[in-house]
């Protein structure tokens, strides 16, 4: 999995006259269940990454929680067994 991204400011728009606002363009990389690389493409404004990060970290918590949590049951588990050995 990669990410690119490039920053842009968008100084003048035919319907919105002059604005001044930047814009993100991202390609992330990611890869299917058959290991095939696709690019996923996308423009977002500073608000909009913003709220796509908060997002990463959410999940990356999530999934560091569960890992956690499965590291816990399965050394509990094996401490059983081994108790149950003595």
């Amino acid at each position: 999995m990669d990410l690119k991204w490039r920053l842009d400011y968008s100084l003048q728009s035919r319907v919105a006259g002059r604005i001044y606002e930047p814009f993100y363009f991202l390609t992330l990389k990611v890869k299917d269940s058959n290991d095939q690389l696709h690019d996923i493409e996308m423009i977002a404004s500073l608000e909009e990454l913003q709220e796509m990060l908060a997002k990463v970290r959410h999940i990356k918590r999530y999934l560091y929680h569960i890992q956690f949590c499965e590291f816990r049951r399965t050394t509990t588990h094996i401490r059983s067994r081994i108790d149950f050995l003595k």
